[in-house]
């Protein structure tokens, strides 16, 4: 026999293999593997789950499958066979932030007979974290545990050989024991944030030679393709930056009657023609008149002057009333400068037309088109709802529902259980011995500015913040309009009407994501300020409820604050820009707010910040500066971003305030605390005992201490407190004769946003009360000499 090379006896023997162990053709394997993955291709943002078979060793007749993920839910057919051998696919919509926390569960019934009598028995669970798909194929199969289903979960394994050397009474809950595994197929393509953030900004105008500016390019904005089929709501930074510098040419570009005159100058002077303290007993009744009028520059230059409550936004773009304009085009001829005056408030009207502030088409068309998945999983709650109340407030209500679901999923507890969970580990945190305060802040001129501009951000709140911390009467007296944001800002903030640019106050239905705020020119430190309010609108809750992570210049933000921020940016930022190369005698601006201003000042400040360069050539001042004084913000943004933009920020947060602590990562490792302190009281003799017997408290207290240590390492990802963050302490009066507390500013590391901690002042130290107290303290601390 002849014998073969060892090549072709290689080649002769794996054909023999292959022929007698009906080993199939791998090369045609792989190619109809790899039509399958071109032809079977999904949309970015979607997860597809193929449910195949299952296998336990608890005896099956007719297995069901519940596959859920936050609000989606699917169910399976029921199977004829014990194995289940499903092959039936099911897709969910998925973002960058759902892929970083949430977890598709899989839940395992055995319904033995269709028809009554017949009982559906909850068999087991298999889970799959979204975050273990980093660095997979697009398309796999693979095998989940499936492990018995209890209503309870128990604690670890470690815990529990720590427990027995104790001599505590305990009531072991069951251990979930491992009874099979269920085999899927995954097809999702693993999100990355987009990481070609361009080094160099274009410039974004060209100035000539006297300052005057013409646009640089015929410039038009990028369109951006919508994830899903829907509008996003927080736009790609590239996008967002396109319509910026549109609208800025339009702005810049675009002619203002009576610019050239020195208003600034005249209107100073005018204010030195006010009768002062000491010449005129009523001179307060001068200074603040009962019925303000509206600032003419700002309406030139395109601030919308809004006060009116749930009236039509038309009514409001009128820059003069018909009376006005017929008493300015038939009055006496005056002087020179009286004539240009007139004709240039004639000519003034619509030059730069207001922005449509409380835009209904973009949030509630935004809602809806988001939370479509609340209406799928629960359509008779959701109609029912839709019956007695508008389709904003049911976009609202779905948005508190979709975030409940993904917050709550696997989370089985009562509300009455959370509130004891909550009340142990308050305990708990009382217990932990407290860390010494850092540095004391010795920055007198900073601190001073900080404390001027907190008034600013306090009476962003308008009328109803003077209400609330019951100041009404000191400032509203004398009024006409007694419900009027426009005179509680002018008399709190002592400035003259016409140094109150803008103003947009109301509540109306659907203008989400967009603030109220007002702007401003502080004469004294000739600065033009923009004040965001905090949360008080319904509405304003949605941004805070809005709290996915979004990928934005190399870090993750807070989409609902980095929506906000986009509107200013885009809407509210040029006219300001225009404002300050027309006033060259302005040389700083300043961005302020508390809680949801705070959060939305302190992302704008980023934005504004890539452009300070092109904002100095503006106003013709190589020391025109930008700053943001942002008081109790929430956490808004990753460590990277941070430190970058340190420089422009400074952030206070008092004592305990919960909401600096507070992002989705914290929250999830909260849940988590919660969760293993229900099932550590029920296993040590129930809430009661733990309340009251010191002992079994101590070992309640090293239990959650070891479960704390390692959810803490867990590392879920964390967003802060933007720039450099000012912690002010609270202590008792050292002095016993003298009652009340002492406030100190000291500077605190990002670290103070690692973890919620839970106090009894927790709630009370984000109110603005509370804010206002401290600041009142910290102005006398901290004067200029």
């Amino acid at each position: 026999m002849q014998q073969l090379p060892p090549s072709e006896l290689e080649a002769w023997t794996q054909r023999r293999l292959m022929k007698s162990l009906s080993v199939p053709d791998m090369n045609r394997l792989r190619k109809e593997w790899i039509d399958s993955q071109t032809t079977a291709k999904l949309q970015p943002g979607r997860l597809q789950v193929d449910l195949l078979n299952v296998r336990t060793e608890t005896p099956l007749k007719r297995p069901i499958m519940r596959v859920k993920m936050g609000s989606s839910q699917y169910y399976s057919s029921r199977a004829k066979l014990p194995a289940g051998d499903w092959n039936e696919g099911f897709v969910f919509s998925t973002s960058y932030h759902t892929q970083l926390f949430d977890t598709v569960e899989f839940d395992l019934y055995d319904k033995p007979r269709r028809r009554w009598p017949s009982k559906t028995i909850h068999i087991g669970k298999a889970k799959l974290k979204l975050s273990k798909l980093a660095g997979r194929d697009d398309v796999f199969v693979t095998f989940l545990p499936v492990y018995e289903y209890h209503a309870h979960r128990s604690l670890p394994a470690d815990i529990r050989d720590m427990l027995m050397n104790s001599n505590v009474a305990l009531k072991y809950a069951t251990s979930a024991r491992l009874i099979g595994s269920v085999q899927i197929r995954v097809r999702y393509k693993f999100q990355r944030p987009s990481r070609d953030t361009p080094k160099e900004r274009a410039p974004l105008i060209d100035t000539g030679e006297e300052g005057r500016t013409s646009s640089s390019s015929s410039r038009t904005v990028v369109q951006l393709p919508s994830q899903h089929g829907r509008g996003e709501l927080a736009k790609d930074e590239f996008y967002i930056d396109s319509v910026f510098r549109h609208r800025l040419d339009s702005v810049m570009n675009t002619h203002v009657p009576g610019s050239e005159l020195n208003l600034l100058e005249s209107s100073q002077a005018k204010d030195d023609r006010r009768p002062k303290k000491e010449s005129s007993p009523s001179w307060w009744h001068k200074l603040w008149p009962s019925h303000p009028g509206q600032s003419l520059r700002g309406q030139r230059y395109g601030f919308s002057q809004n006060d009116m409550e749930d009236t039509d936004y038309k009514d409001q773009k009128k820059v003069l009333s018909p009376s006005a304009t017929l008493s300015i085009s038939t009055g006496k001829t005056g002087s020179p400068m009286r004539r240009i005056k007139n004709k240039a408030r004639r000519k003034a009207r619509h030059i730069i037309y207001s922005v449509n502030f409380g835009d209904k088409k973009f949030g509630t068309q935004w809602m809806q088109n988001s939370f479509d998945d609340v209406a799928l999983a629960h359509p008779t709650m959701d109609h029912l709802i839709g019956l007695v109340v508008s389709k904003e407030t049911r976009a609202l209500v779905r948005a508190i529902i979709k975030m409940a679901n993904a917050f709550g999923q696997g989370f089985k507890v009562t509300s009455f259980g959370i509130l004891k969970a909550l009340l142990i580990l308050q305990k708990y945190y009382q217990s932990l011995p407290k860390s010494a305060p850092s540095i004391e802040i010795k920055d007198r001129a900073m601190m001073n500015e900080a404390c001027h501009y907190f008034n600013h951000a306090l009476i962003a709140y308008g009328w109803r913040g003077l209400c609330y911390l019951g100041a009404y009467g000191q400032y509203i007296r004398g009024a006409r309009n007694r419900r009027s944001n426009k005179t509680a800002i002018i008399r709190y903030l002592k400035i003259p009407s016409e140094d109150l640019l803008g103003y947009e106050y109301g509540m109306r239905k659907g203008a989400a994501f967009q603030p109220s705020y007002f702007v401003s020119i502080d004469r004294q430190r000739k600065s033009i300020v923009l004040s965001i309010r905090g949360t008080w609108s319904l509405y304003d809750a949605i941004t805070d409820l809005v709290c996915e992570y979004k990928p934005w210049k190399g870090g993750l933000v807070h989409s609902g604050m980095l929506a906000s921020a986009q509107w200013f940016y885009t809407e509210i930022v040029p006219q300001i820009f225009r404002y300050i190369h027309d006033h060259q005698e302005i040389s700083s601006f300043i961005i302020t707010g508390h809680s949801l201003g705070g959060g939305a000042a302190s992302l704008l400040t980023m934005m504004v910040a890539d452009h300070l360069e092109e904002l100095r050539q503006l106003s013709q001042n190589p020391a025109f500066r930008l700053h943001c004084y942002s008081y109790a913000p929430v956490a808004s943004c990753s460590p990277e971003l941070r430190s970058q933009y340190t420089e422009y920020i400074h952030s206070f947060t008092v004592q305990d305030d919960v909401v600096g602590r507070l992002s989705y990562g914290t929250a999830m490792e909260l849940k988590e605390l919660v969760v293993d302190t229900i099932t550590a009281y029920n296993e040590l003799g129930g809430w009661h005992k733990v309340m009251t017997d010191p002992k079994t408290r101590a070992l309640y207290f090293d239990i959650i201490h070891k479960r704390r240590a390692r959810i803490l390492s867990q590392v879920y990802p964390l967003l802060y407190i933007p720039g450099e963050i000012i912690h002010i302490h609270r202590r008792e009066a050292d002095n016993p004769i003298r009652l009340g507390v002492h406030f100190s500013a000291h500077s605190e590391t990002s670290a103070i946003s690692n973890e919620m901690f839970l106090s009894n002042t927790c709630i009370t130290d984000h109110t603005i009360y509370t804010y206002q107290h401290a600041f009142d303290q910290l102005r006398a601390t901290y004067p200029l000499t």
